[in-house]
């Protein structure tokens, strides 16, 4: 399927309608930071690498309600091969994606097409064939965890994930998440991972480089065991 390529396609960020949590329930959470509880929000007991990622993030993604802010989280790649790769891996732990606009433009013709009539969208993005583009991804699981909903823009070197704040994030989700980006790390030697939040960015980086060290050194099982 293809068509001619709108001008809104481009640069274009995933709405509030596409990237949206598990739970339409309006519930507040205000003044109930599931901080040092050492329990997720089913009441298991947290092991101390996860219940340390919440304590030191989970004002990054726990909200007072179902719709909170957008956030970014950028994984940079050196060798471009690792976002064909990480778009293969991402595509294969969510269940579908969905989107107003769930295609990519070609960059020679301007023709619009879905992302899924070819085996690999990223790979022509990377090639420079096709413009970049965002989908949302819903069904996430990783390492047996559900991950709420996530935006992804696949660029030539860039892989963006955009994930919304709120109370459906606990220990699990984020460690859990934190697993999928080491796994998309884990493509280039020399990828990097960033926040967007100006504010949060630098304690973030910090958290991501002991998460990783200590994930190392417990010996994470890598994304192809998955």
């Amino acid at each position: 399927m293809a068509d001619s390529c709108s001008a809104g396609h481009r640069g274009r960020r995933i709405g509030r309608d596409e990237v949206t949590v598990r739970s339409g329930s309006k519930t507040a959470f205000q003044g109930q930071v599931r901080s040092g509880s050492g329990k997720d929000s089913t009441g298991s007991k947290v092991s101390g690498l996860k219940q340390w990622l919440w304590d030191e993030l989970h004002d990054l993604f726990l909200y007072d309600s179902a719709y909170g802010p957008l956030l970014e989280i950028c994984i940079d790649f050196v060798d471009s091969t690792g976002v064909i790769a990480g778009y293969i891996l991402l595509r294969e732990h969510a269940t579908e994606i969905v989107g107003k606009c769930p295609s990519f433009c070609t960059e020679r013709d301007a023709v619009a097409c879905v992302v899924d009539s070819i085996p690999n969208a990223a790979a022509i993005v990377v090639a420079g064939q096709a413009k970049p583009f965002y989908i949302a991804l819903y069904g996430l699981e990783f390492r047996g965890i559900a991950i709420p909903n996530l935006g992804l823009l696949v660029e030539p070197n860039r892989l963006t994930l955009t994930y919304r704040m709120a109370r459906e994030w606990g220990p699990l989700e984020v460690s859990a998440l934190f697993d999928l980006l080491g796994a998309l790390a884990a493509l280039d030697p020399k990828a990097s991972i960033s926040h967007d939040d100006a504010d949060m960015a630098v304690r973030f980086q910090v958290a991501w480089r002991r998460w990783a060290m200590r994930r190392s050194v417990a010996g994470a099982p890598r994304a192809d065991r998955q």
